[in-house]
């Protein structure tokens, strides 16, 4: 019989797998560059940004435009605090996400949370919909050298967890994500966006997900022994 590393906790992401705020992040970095005067059509030059820290994606726009009379700070400022006012104007919860959570609660799991975005926004975020009973750990890469797809804020939480990483199962939803949690040797779960579920990619995650909803125990890899 097979030997399979029980899971102790869980570790979610939360810009587009607990709320639906990707679409957010774009939409601001356009509001934000196209008020500044920037050519918006740069973003077509950009690679893939989906879960990557905001100060990050910035810096992508000033590179590829050659962007230098413009404050990237600022620039970041702006845009974190775009963001955070369409979640509160929309209050974006992704299906499943109380059921999710309950189900990590009912498996005995440590809950935790690894995200690209600022602190002050993922407690805001937490607040607004109720969540912060169900974690037991927050880690932001806000102030981290390096951001997903570096393992650094995974393990962060893993440690905050007091749980080894290779006991944890992460819930991600963008390749960069994915790249983390499977970089911290987590087992991977990826609920990605409609429009990007059918890429290959994802054959790398232990398993893909339409939505929270169709999360089970089995793909958590609880294992009733280990409890």
């Amino acid at each position: 019989m097979a030997y399979h590393r029980p899971v102790k906790a869980a570790i979610f992401d939360m810009d587009g797998l607990l709320i639906n705020s990707e679409p957010f992040w774009h939409q601001a970095e356009l509001d934000v560059f196209s008020r500044a005067g920037i050519d918006i059509s740069l973003r077509d030059a950009l690679p893939e940004t989906t879960g990557l820290r905001i100060d990050q994606v910035v810096r992508l726009w000033f590179d590829a435009g050659n962007i230098r009379h413009l404050d990237a700070e600022e620039m970041t400022r702006l845009i974190i605090a775009r963001v955070a006012e369409k979640i509160d104007q929309q209050r974006p919860l992704m299906p499943g996400v109380h059921e999710a959570l309950e189900m990590c609660r009912e498996c005995g799991f440590k809950i935790g949370l690894a995200s690209a975005s600022p602190l002050s926004l993922i407690q805001s975020v937490l607040e607004l919909f109720s969540l912060q009973p169900y974690f037991d750990a927050v880690a932001s890469a806000g102030e981290l050298p390096y951001s997903k797809p570096h393992p650094q804020v995974y393990l962060n939480a893993a440690a905050a967890l007091a749980t080894d990483p290779l006991h944890c199962v992460a819930l991600e939803d963008s390749l960069n994500g994915m790249i983390a949690a499977k970089a911290a040797r987590m087992r991977t779960l990826v609920v990605p966006a409609t429009e990007e579920a059918h890429l290959p990619v994802w054959s790398l995650a232990h398993a893909r997900l339409d939505s929270l909803n169709d999360l089970t125990p089995d793909l958590l890899g609880y294992l009733p022994a280990s409890r």
